[in-house]
């Protein structure tokens, strides 16, 4: 049996965990005085236990109808071939359609969006130089 010291069994801790699972055993020690015993798990211990058959034994049924086939309809839906009215998809292709702009649209509109967002380096040089023109005067 093996004392070692906090410190060293922090360092080297998966090589200690190697020898204590060959079947030594290790005493851990703070300033020289023992505090613990590493010793290994008999192997009974670590084997998953064997789980029993049939737990959830009646506790969900699946009817005879879950085994019928789906009708053309329903089919339809589940491969998108088809949609339902009320499928927010199309209201959200409606109104991607409807709000679609013309090109001579777009670019007035990007024109626009371009005078608004001016950067604001130009107009701080101007202000900046306007600003030190009038002080020289």
């Amino acid at each position: 049996m093996e004392t070692l010291n906090v410190h060293e069994a922090k360092a080297h801790l998966s090589g200690y965990l190697a020898r204590v699972e060959a079947g030594e055993t290790l005493v851990i020690a703070r300033r020289n005085r023992p505090v613990a015993r590493l010793v290994p798990i008999p192997p009974e211990e670590t084997q998953p236990k064997q789980r029993p058959i049939g737990l959830a034994k009646g506790m969900g049924h699946v009817g005879a109808e879950f085994f019928e086939p789906l009708d053309d309809a329903l089919l339809d839906l589940f491969d998108g071939s088809k949609m339902l009215p009320s499928d927010p998809l199309i209201a959200q292709l409606q109104v991607a359609s409807a709000t679609r702009l013309k090109p001579s649209a777009r670019r007035v509109s990007v024109s626009y969006w371009a005078s608004v967002h001016r950067p604001r380096s130009t107009s701080l040089r101007r202000s900046s130089a306007v600003a030190s023109s009038s002080s020289s005067q």
